[in-house]
């Protein structure tokens, strides 16, 4: 009789054991999509790089959850969430927005959105105080963005493409006034792009639509949110977070701009 309830009781801490799987080294999947230098495509048999990957994975590795960070086509990312596809969305909170889904966003980072330009089309600046300002002009955006209802809402022309590269060629090849980008984003596909054409782009300081960027859960899956919580919490407090940041952070950009104020100033 006491060996049987012995089984009994090792079956039940066994099946508790798996049921809170990443505590336990379970690997998850974390669907993002291709948007540099927050998320990058992993080269041939590597791994997903970027800034807001590897925050996300250090924020796991910190609190023993393995995340394995999966791209996806835009119009995919809320699904695969919402289908339990994947375990995990990082991005923003509005992908799911359409999806039957009750999220909880951990914040990770400050994102703004901006107008990028070449200089000898405004050569004063591309300034407005309302969007409905911008309508005399040809706005490239990213299919499926969150700012595509925003702008289209103001009356804006908009020519969407499926890569925000494939947006700056035609920037650069004057087919649009201006392109829609992250204010890192944009940055970095322009010094890859066009390094010896810097100094002829520039863009508007102010970011028109503000969002943070999110390790999204389901609300229903308890362990994984504690976890990730308590993960970037530590690597704040040790500065890998701060570390991250710091090394995609690009010339002219101070990394406190784009750190969540709560994360700031983290001493326990």
């Amino acid at each position: 009789m006491r060996k049987a309830s012995y089984r009994k009781g090792l079956v039940f801490l066994l099946a508790g054991a798996f049921s809170l799987g990443p505590a336990f080294g379970q690997q998850i999947v974390m669907s993002a999509i291709d948007y540099p230098p927050y998320t990058i495509p992993a080269p041939s048999g590597g791994t997903v790089g970027g800034l807001a990957s590897e925050i996300a994975v250090e924020a796991g590795r910190a609190a023993g959850i393995d995340v394995r960070v999966e791209i996806v086509p835009m119009a995919r990312a809320g699904r695969y969430i919402a289908e339990r596809k994947h375990q995990a969305l990082l991005g923003l909170v509005d992908w799911v927005a359409a999806e039957n889904l009750e999220p909880e966003a951990i914040d990770i980072l400050n994102l703004g959105f901006v107008f990028y330009y070449k200089k000898s089309r405004f050569p004063a600046g591309l300034a407005y105080t309302a969007l409905e300002e911008l309508r005399p002009y040809r706005i490239g955006n990213i299919r499926g963005s969150s700012t595509v209802g925003i702008l289209e809402g103001a009356g804006l022309t908009l020519q969407l493409y499926t890569d925000l590269a494939q947006a700056f060629r035609n920037l650069d090849a004057d087919r649009v006034d201006a392109v829609v980008g992250g204010d890192l984003s944009g940055q970095l596909i322009i010094r890859q792009l066009f390094p010896e054409k810097l100094a002829l782009f520039s863009n508007t300081r102010e970011a028109f639509y503000a969002r943070k960027v999110s390790i999204i859960l389901r609300k229903e899956d308890a362990a994984l949110i504690t976890g990730f919580r308590e993960g970037l919490r530590l690597i704040v407090k040790n500065g890998t977070y701060q570390a991250i940041v710091g090394k995609y952070c690009p010339p002219g950009t101070s990394p406190q701009e784009l750190i969540p104020q709560e994360f700031i100033n983290v001493s326990d």
